[in-house]
Parts: structure tokens; sequence; C-alpha cells
């Protein structure tokens, strides 16, 4: 099994799936085996995942969050390719929690995207298994999809929907393969310099 191949998600994925949420365990097994089945799949060793330890004033909740690293060899050193924040099903539901996992994602941005090596980076805000994607040019800074959230003016709809896509079905494996594919074609021209 590897994911440039395969046509959809394996069912391992989603016996941990079900597994983890019958035994209220955290979702960080599942996105583990997600994420390296995705971009480590054989002996691909270009990538290396990374679960990544939560800032000080986030210690009290449940979440998980990943980055998936470009192994640079000449510089002997790990640059960020794709980021990801992981939270609970629960916060699909509150207007005031999908605007945290917003403003979350858009911070990790400003403080990876700097870093990353190529045209645009990818990060995937996760509530449970519902998928919201992000895209920022590092050239510009600009973050897809822009920002509609407001603090202070905050409605019950807001960004409501936005979280629609599962990334265990047929269109998360699909959206999930076009990610992968652009960041191997562009870590591969990184790679080539």
């Amino acid at each position: 099994m590897t994911f440039d191949v395969d046509t959809n998600w394996p069912v391992t994925l989603r016996t941990i799936l079900k597994t983890s949420r019958e035994e209220n365990a955290s979702l960080e097994g599942l996105y583990t085996t997600l994420f390296n089945y995705s971009f480590c799949s054989g002996d691909n060793l270009s990538y290396f995942v990374a679960a990544e330890d939560k800032p000080e004033e986030d210690l009290n909740h449940a979440g998980c969050d990943f980055i998936v690293f470009l192994v640079d060899e000449k510089e002997e050193s790990l640059k960020p390719v794709l980021v990801a924040e992981i939270e609970e099903d629960s916060w699909v539901s509150s207007a005031n929690t999908r605007l945290k996992a917003d403003q979350r994602m858009r911070n990790r941005f400003d403080r990876m995207l700097r870093q990353c090596p190529l045209p645009q980076m990818y990060g995937l805000s996760l509530l449970g298994t519902s998928l919201r994607i992000y895209r920022a040019d590092v050239a510009t800074g600009q973050v897809d999809p822009i920002s509609k959230g407001d603090p202070d003016s905050l409605s019950d709809n807001l960004l409501e929907g936005e979280w629609s896509l599962d990334i265990l079905s047929q269109d998360g494996f699909k959206k999930m393969g076009g990610i992968v594919s652009y960041i191997h074609a562009e870590s591969a021209k990184v790679e080539g310099q």
C-alpha cells in the first residue's frame, strides 16, 4: 500500500478511527498513521512527520498538532511543508471553537511560513475528521481562505459549514492526494537545486 498508487484510504485508518472513538481515545494515533502513510510510504525518507508540543497556554485541551517536514540533506535541516491542527469533533458545533480553530491555524502560519521552502504551504484544520484546508503563499504571506472571524462580533453561524469535508471520505482522499502531489512535486524542485 502506498498513497501515490492507492485509490482510497486503507481500511486500517477506519479501524483506528472506530477503535479510538469507542475507547474515547485521542485522535493522535489516527493522524500519525494517516500522515506517515501519505508522506512516508515505502523507502521514501524525504519527509519526517512530527507531533508538535502544544504551547504552554494550550496544555489543558486534548487536541494534537503535526508538522510534516522536508528533510534537507544538503543543509542538514528539517523544513516545514505542511501543518495540521487537530481538535475534538465537538469543536465543529460551536462558533467560538470554530473561530479558535481558525485562529490557531493562522497563528501556525505566522510562526512557520517563512521556514517553508515551497511556494505555498498547506495547513489542515481537523475537527475530529471534519477538514478545512488552508493554503498560504510563502512570498506574500496571504492565507486562503481569507479570515472571516471577528471575535468582537461573534455570531452563532460564524464559520459554519467550513469543516464540511470528511478527510476519510473519498473526496477527502482526493483532496489529500492533490496536496501531497503538490508537496512532492515542489519538494523535488527544491531538492534538485
